[in-house]
């Protein structure tokens, strides 16, 4: 029988329960029960998620830099993806969360980041979320900007702080990252700064809308 053991504080601990909106399949159910399930049944994916030196069998796949610090990381962040999925009916059965070659939110693309990924750092299922429900801002051209700079260092980042990390809030979650690439890919960074602006957006709105959809999962 499957065991979960929640390793964070019960006052941090997120709600994985899925409302009774989702569509059917994921109504009222725990996004955390599912994807343990799966990845139980699964155990070359789950390896695959959280070990960056695994390749499939005939290795010309694997996540790399994009892999999550460990199974408690991964279990938060991709639970929260499923849930707030879900609750949008973006997905609606496993097939929509898990694809057999490239894993978790891909779907037929192997770019975890795809726009109609719906479990992607740039889904469309919240492209107003981030750039404004009353934006006119051409979302392409931010994603592509994104996308050509700094999104695989962003995903990186995000997917291997621990736990406690993820859990703080998310003024201090956006100072980090802002430093974090600032220090790290200052160039990247200057250059994404630049294209935004062209387009009247900022790279600190980005950031702090990315954080509080959980797209950095």
């Amino acid at each position: 029988m499957l065991q979960l053991v929640d390793a964070e504080p019960l006052s941090l601990r997120p709600n994985y329960q899925i409302s009774e909106q989702a569509a059917p399949f994921f109504a009222n159910k725990n996004a955390k029960v599912i994807l343990h399930g799966y990845l139980d049944s699964h155990p070359l994916l789950k390896q695959r998620l959280i070990d960056p030196s695994y390749l499939d069998s005939d290795q010309t796949w694997a996540y790399h830099t994009q892999t999550y610090l460990n199974l408690e990381v991964l279990s938060y962040l991709v639970s929260l993806q499923i849930k707030a999925m879900a609750e949008r009916k973006e997905i609606r059965s496993l097939e929509d969360i898990f694809d057999t070659k490239y894993g978790i939110g891909s779907k037929s693309h192997k770019d975890k980041g795809t726009i109609n990924n719906p479990l992607s750092l740039w889904g469309h299922p919240v492209q107003k979320e981030v750039l404004g429900r009353k934006s006119r801002l051409n979302t392409l051209r931010v994603y592509t900007a994104l996308r050509e700079t700094v999104k695989n260092d962003l995903i990186h980042y995000g997917r291997n702080q621990a736990l406690g990390w993820h859990q703080k809030t998310t003024e201090q979650k956006l100072a980090e990252t802002i430093n974090y690439l600032e220090k790290h890919h200052s160039e990247k960074t200057s250059q994404l700064r630049k294209r935004l602006k062209m387009l009247n957006y900022d790279l600190e709105t980005l950031i702090r809308k990315v954080i509080e959809t959980h797209l950095i999962s």
